[in-house]
Protein backbone atom coordinates (compact mmCIF):
# COMPACT_ATOMS: atom_id res chain seq x y z
CA UNK A 1 0.00 0.00 0.00
CA UNK A 2 1.56 3.07 -1.11
CA UNK A 3 1.40 6.37 1.18
CA UNK A 4 -1.16 7.96 -0.85
CA UNK A 5 -3.80 5.51 -0.40
CA UNK A 6 -3.33 4.86 3.34
CA UNK A 7 -5.81 6.44 5.31
CA UNK A 8 -4.55 9.35 7.53
CA UNK A 9 -6.17 7.71 11.13
CA UNK A 10 -6.15 4.30 12.18
CA UNK A 11 -8.72 2.76 14.21
CA UNK A 12 -7.72 0.71 17.27
CA UNK A 13 -8.50 -2.70 15.17
CA UNK A 14 -6.94 -1.64 11.91
CA UNK A 15 -3.35 -0.96 13.59
CA UNK A 16 -3.74 -4.04 15.35
CA UNK A 17 -4.33 -5.97 12.31
CA UNK A 18 -1.48 -3.81 10.16
CA UNK A 19 1.17 -4.70 12.96
CA UNK A 20 -0.24 -8.20 12.82
CA UNK A 21 -1.69 -8.82 16.12
CA UNK A 22 -4.59 -10.62 17.20
CA UNK A 23 -6.25 -8.56 19.96
CA UNK A 24 -6.68 -4.76 19.93
CA UNK A 25 -5.19 -5.11 23.61
CA UNK A 26 -1.64 -4.76 22.95
CA UNK A 27 -2.43 -1.50 21.23
CA UNK A 28 -4.18 0.09 24.33
CA UNK A 29 -1.12 -1.34 26.27
CA UNK A 30 0.93 0.98 23.91
CA UNK A 31 -1.05 3.71 24.45
CA UNK A 32 -0.86 3.54 28.35
CA UNK A 33 2.40 3.08 28.72
CA UNK A 34 2.94 6.34 26.41
CA UNK A 35 3.86 4.63 22.99
CA UNK A 36 1.44 5.16 21.28
CA UNK A 37 -1.09 8.80 21.61
CA UNK A 38 -4.46 8.40 20.71
CA UNK A 39 -6.27 11.50 18.86
CA UNK A 40 -8.10 13.67 21.55
CA UNK A 41 -12.06 14.48 20.44
CA UNK A 42 -12.90 11.57 19.15
CA UNK A 43 -15.38 9.07 20.75
CA UNK A 44 -13.58 6.24 19.31
CA UNK A 45 -9.71 5.59 19.54
CA UNK A 46 -7.91 6.39 16.33
CA UNK A 47 -3.95 6.78 15.36
CA UNK A 48 -2.47 9.30 13.64
CA UNK A 49 -0.47 7.53 10.40
CA UNK A 50 2.21 9.66 10.67
CA UNK A 51 3.01 8.84 14.51
CA UNK A 52 2.17 4.92 13.62
CA UNK A 53 4.65 5.50 10.71
CA UNK A 54 7.29 6.76 12.71
CA UNK A 55 7.29 3.88 15.15
CA UNK A 56 7.56 1.62 12.47
CA UNK A 57 10.35 3.04 11.30
CA UNK A 58 12.07 2.89 14.78
CA UNK A 59 12.02 -0.73 13.84
CA UNK A 60 14.54 -0.18 11.07
CA UNK A 61 16.86 2.06 12.85
CA UNK A 62 16.14 0.85 16.25
CA UNK A 63 17.66 -2.49 18.04
CA UNK A 64 14.56 -1.96 20.89
CA UNK A 65 11.13 -2.15 20.14
CA UNK A 66 8.90 0.57 21.79
CA UNK A 67 8.01 -1.09 24.51
CA UNK A 68 11.90 -2.35 25.56
CA UNK A 69 12.72 1.70 25.10
CA UNK A 70 10.22 2.91 27.64
CA UNK A 71 10.91 0.19 29.87
CA UNK A 72 14.89 1.25 30.07
CA UNK A 73 13.82 5.09 29.98
CA UNK A 74 11.28 4.46 33.63
CA UNK A 75 14.19 2.07 34.69
CA UNK A 76 16.81 4.80 34.08
CA UNK A 77 14.54 7.45 36.00
CA UNK A 78 14.16 4.87 38.92
CA UNK A 79 17.68 4.55 39.02
CA UNK A 80 18.14 7.91 38.93
CA UNK A 81 16.03 8.62 41.83
CA UNK A 82 17.23 5.95 43.88
CA UNK A 83 20.84 7.24 43.61
CA UNK A 84 19.91 10.83 44.48
CA UNK A 85 18.31 9.00 47.75
CA UNK A 86 21.68 7.34 48.41
CA UNK A 87 23.54 10.79 48.00
CA UNK A 88 21.80 12.25 50.34
CA UNK A 89 21.77 9.72 53.03
CA UNK A 90 25.21 9.41 52.61
CA UNK A 91 25.36 13.58 52.83
CA UNK A 92 23.48 13.11 56.07
CA UNK A 93 26.25 10.26 57.87
CA UNK A 94 28.73 12.48 56.50
CA UNK A 95 27.42 15.77 58.66
CA UNK A 96 26.30 13.36 61.15
CA UNK A 97 29.92 11.76 61.71
CA UNK A 98 31.56 15.46 61.55
CA UNK A 99 29.47 16.64 64.48
CA UNK A 100 30.21 13.49 66.80
CA UNK A 101 33.94 13.88 65.41
CA UNK A 102 33.62 17.63 67.04
CA UNK A 103 32.11 15.89 70.41
CA UNK A 104 35.03 14.10 71.02
CA UNK A 105 37.77 16.66 70.67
Amino acid sequence: MSLHNEKTLLSRQSLAKRWDFTSSKVIEKYESLGILTRVSGLQTPRYHIDEILKIESLGNTNPLSPIERRKLEKRAERLEKENEKLRNLLREYQSITTKSLNLIV
